[in-house]
């Protein structure tokens, strides 16, 4: 066994000889795989002496690594073989079994297929036209195995059947040139199929024939090299054609998203591929080496290793999805054919123990060809499969070398940085809450002790910046306060004053105040000046109020009022003065209402104005009420008596009613009807003469619903025409004309 690591792309390979994992030593067979099922399959074939065929079918399980043995129905060589990975299908047709290179008879034109879900063979069509040497493919999506070209052992075909498999049906289209010992691939993703290479009567070709399906246009693209017998893989996520083959020391990579090719020249001939596309990792065996080309980064690592043995020309090939098998049939030193079998699995760097099993945990394994354990170094660890050690990281520490895991740091420890083989106990200031790494107290809070894993809470009347050990040196000084989780002290505000150590400020008693803020000690108020408790200035004594002690607010009594000057004692406070009133309670004066009178000083409520008086606005004294007028409580006007009414003289609190002989005229008492006829004419004659003087009287009778009086002559309107003005003339009080008998309106103009 021999051990191999791919530097730039950090995988090792391992290469396992077996000298004959076949069933029977064989050459001519036909190899395919079922990736999907790990499957590898080497088909048919004949051995190199007495031309006898086989119908062995060696399959190589991946998954448990092990081989079995099933069988076709009829012994055959030169066969081609494909697959379909979804279906589970392989698919092995033509070749021959009689004479190698002569006629092709038996089972040239028989198609079997290998069916996972049975684990059988069984066949299901013939082809139309026997041959061998064909090339077989198959496009996965599609659904279609193709098999193209061939020789019948007379005649070279250019002919390609294809069989549908979703649709159960065989069709056929033609190369452009005819040819044998050709290969085939696909880009399944791009439906493409690719004929490559081989000979017609001897001659190699250096013809690549592409097939767009199921249109089948066609692209012919002309190789730098020609080969006879060619070697061929695809990489289809990149769209990837390799070719080789014969006694050519260099291979082809064909790139079909820009229709480029490129070559890479090895120290060996006759190439065949393998390929581990997961890995993006392309083998190409030789007859004396083995080298792998990667299709990350396009580089070629030439020589990996040895052939097992030199020039053995290995022949097939089976990629799987962590292993490439390759196999050959060669002499030994005795002059019998052996076969020799060699295997190059993908195994992780740390996977390099015996057929790339772990390396144990607690070591690493990192030496290209040997298989050296490591040990582990302290503030190191190394899990199983390590290539590498790997540093204990933040938190963890390894005080022991040979380890697979770190410790982790218990709480009020730490480790800081990666690698550590101790941990570091928690310094004051500081908290450590799961091992990981120290952290600075915010602020606020304080760590008194070291391997603490929580920060306290700093108290009132202290504080404590980020990163405190000790908060006792961190007072708050007169003038400032704290509360608990502090962080700096703040000034005592306007109105307040402390004391050292303070949790919290005091507000200024009464009498004294404070206009600036961070005071340790409150201001006197002066006399005459009022400041209540936590005043932020002082202020005067206000209206209404005195002030004997500067702190005290005292409100005038009922009865008295201040103006707010010089208000040092009581007897600022004065006396109400007449038609005002003065409640107290800090009110100011006021005037008496409507209905209400203050005939005294002092006095706190102004007093109901009496019946028959009435009493406006700051009236000092009450105003009787005149004759056959009358009022009530509280009255602010006087009411006329009405038509048949009058009064005993001023000040009644009522009207009287006159007799049935008599009449009521306002303001002049009652009449009978002589004294009443008398009235009238001496008031009409006298109002008259006046008219006739001076100008012409116009009135007007305003009927006054309001009162319930139907008609009254209240009012006389003067014109004067020379200046178009006119002129009321008001108050002719106590004239109050009852015209009841009269039915019609009135109007004089």
């Amino acid at each position: 066994m021999k051990y191999l690591l791919l530097l730039y792309f950090q995988i090792v390979f391992c290469q396992i000889f077996n000298n004959q994992p076949l069933s029977i030593v064989r050459i001519n067979m036909a190899t395919a795989s079922l990736l999907k099922y790990n499957l590898g399959f080497f088909a048919g074939g004949s051995d190199a002496v007495s031309q006898n065929y086989y119908n062995n079918v060696d399959i190589f399980n991946e998954s448990k690594n092990s081989w079995s043995l099933i069988y076709l129905s009829q012994p055959r060589s030169r066969l081609a073989a494909t697959s379909l990975q979804n279906y589970g299908l392989v698919f092995f047709a033509g070749g021959l079994n009689d004479n190698d290179n002569g006629p092709c008879y038996g089972p040239c034109g028989t198609v079997e297929v290998f069916n996972i879900s049975s684990n059988s063979i069984y066949t299901i069509q013939s082809l139309t036209t026997p041959r061998y040497n064909m090339a077989g493919t198959s496009l996965e999506k599609e659904g279609v195995v193709f098999f193209g070209g061939g020789f019948d052992g007379t005649n070279i075909y250019n002919l390609v059947e294809y069989y549908d498999v979703k649709n159960n049906i065989w069709s056929t289209f033609h190369l452009t040139y005819p040819r044998s010992l050709l290969t085939a691939t696909s880009l399944n993703n791009l439906n493409l199929i690719f004929f490559i290479d081989g000979s017609n009567n001897g001659v190699a070709s250096n013809k690549m024939e592409i097939f767009s399906y199921p249109s089948l246009t066609k692209q012919i693209v002309n190789l730098i090299y020609s080969r006879s017998s060619a070697s061929s893989i695809s990489y289809e996520e990149e769209g990837l054609i390799f070719i080789g083959g014969d006694n050519f020391n260099n291979f082809e990579i064909y790139n079909y998203s820009n229709s480029s090719i490129y070559t890479f020249e090895l120290s060996d001939n006759n190439i065949i591929f393998g390929i581990l596309p997961q890995k993006k990792i392309v083998f190409a065996s030789g007859s004396n080496y083995v080298s792998t080309y990667n299709i990350s980064n396009n580089k070629t690592n030439l020589n990996i290793d040895n052939q097992p043995s030199s020039n053995i020309n290995p022949t097939y090939v089976v990629s799987l999805n962590n292993i490439v098998i390759f196999t050959s049939t060669t002499q030994d030193s005795t002059g019998n054919y052996i076969q020799i079998t060699y295997s190059y699995y993908y195994c992780k760097k740390g996977n390099i123990w015996s057929n790339c099993s772990s390396c144990p945990g607690g070591y690493f394994c990192n030496n290209n060809y040997l298989p050296i354990l490591n040990i582990c170094p302290v503030g190191s660890y190394c899990p199983v499969n390590s290539s590498m050690s790997i540093y204990c990281q933040i938190g963890y520490f390894q005080p022991n070398q040979g380890m697979s895991q770190c410790y982790h740091c218990p709480s009020g420890f730490f480790s800081n940085g990666v690698g550590n083989n101790n941990c570091n106990t928690c310094n004051p200031g500081n908290y450590c809450p799961d091992g990981t790494i120290q952290i600075q107290c915010p602020a606020g809070t304080y760590a008194f002790t070291p391997l603490q894993t929580k920060c306290d809470i700093c108290p009132a009347g202290y504080f404590c910046p980020p990163g405190t050990a000790d908060f006792t040196p961190n007072a708050c000084r007169a003038g400032s306060f704290s509360k608990n989780g502090s962080s700096s002290c703040q000034n005592c505000p306007q109105g307040s004053a402390s004391n050292d150590y303070a949790q919290e400020c005091y507000l200024c008693p009464p009498g004294t105040y404070n206009d600036v803020s961070g005071s340790k000690e409150c201001i006197k108020c002066s006399h005459g000046d009022y400041c209540p408790e936590g005043a932020k200035f002082f202020s005067k004594c206000p209206a209404n109020y005195y002030c004997e002690n500067p702190g005290l607010l005292k409100q005038c009594p009922p009865g008295t009022y201040n103006n707010g000057l010089f208000n040092t004692n009581l007897e600022s406070c004065l006396k109400c003065p007449k038609g005002e009133y003065c409640s107290g309670n800090g009110n100011n004066k006021k005037i008496c209402r409507h209905g209400s009178y203050s005939d005294e000083y002092g006095l706190s409520e102004c007093k109901i104005c009496p019946a028959g008086y009435y009493c406006e606005i700051g009236t000092i004294n009450p105003i009787i009420c005149p004759k056959n007028s009358y009022s009530l409580v509280g009255s602010v006007i006087c009411i006329n008596c009405e038509e048949d009414e009058y009064t005993n003289g001023p000040g009644a609190s009522g009207c009287l009613d006159c007799s049935t002989s008599k009449f009521a005229i306002n303001n002049f008492g009652c009449m009978n009807v002589y004294q009443k006829i008398i009235f009238i004419f001496t008031w009409f004659f006298s109002i008259t003469s006046f008219v006739i003087s001076s100008r012409k009287v116009y009135s007007r009778i305003v009927f006054l619903k309001e009162n319930n009086v139907k008609m009254t002559l209240n009012n006389f309107l003067f014109y004067e025409k020379n200046n178009e003005e006119y002129y009321l003339l008001e108050d002719i009080k106590n004239t109050k004309i009852i015209i009841d008998e009269i039915n019609e309106k009135i109007d004089l103009k």
